[in-house]
């Protein structure tokens, strides 16, 4: 629903980067348990239109967050953690 209006237009052109802010909607316990397959598919669906090599898969992790790593097509190198 909002793929198409908002990032389908951003996709001809190159991004560095981009600042991603969740907010808190997804507190909630039925939320929670899916917002990191959510998270995995919002980072696949952008890599397969902006390119980029996973390094190290979206996982839980033992400070409670869900973090990877990843290396886009221009050879920048990006750390991703998702809080609980």
């Amino acid at each position: 629903k909002f793929y198409t209006p908002m990032i389908e237009p951003l996709t001809k052109f190159k991004l560095r980067g981009f600042l991603w802010y969740q907010g808190e909607t997804n507190c909630f316990l039925d939320e929670k348990i899916s917002y990191a397959y959510k998270m995995k598919a919002l980072i696949t669906s952008w890599r397969s239109v902006w390119g980029g090599k996973e390094t190290m898969p979206l996982q839980e992790t033992f400070w409670g967050a869900t973090f990877g790593m990843l290396t886009d097509k221009f050879g920048v190198h990006w750390m991703i953690n998702c809080e609980k």
